[in-house]
């Protein structure tokens, strides 16, 4: 996560959540992948 600035995460074709990549943690983002936002 120290590649970018932000992470966009898509889940069935949307974007359900873009987060600063420094408050991105790897349970959020598992959650996003999931379908949840």
């Amino acid at each position: 996560m120290n590649v970018s600035d932000r992470i966009a995460v898509i889940y069935e074709g949307k974007i359900v959540g873009i987060v600063d990549a420094k408050d991105a943690d790897e349970n959020t983002l598992g959650f996003m992948m999931a379908g949840g936002k």
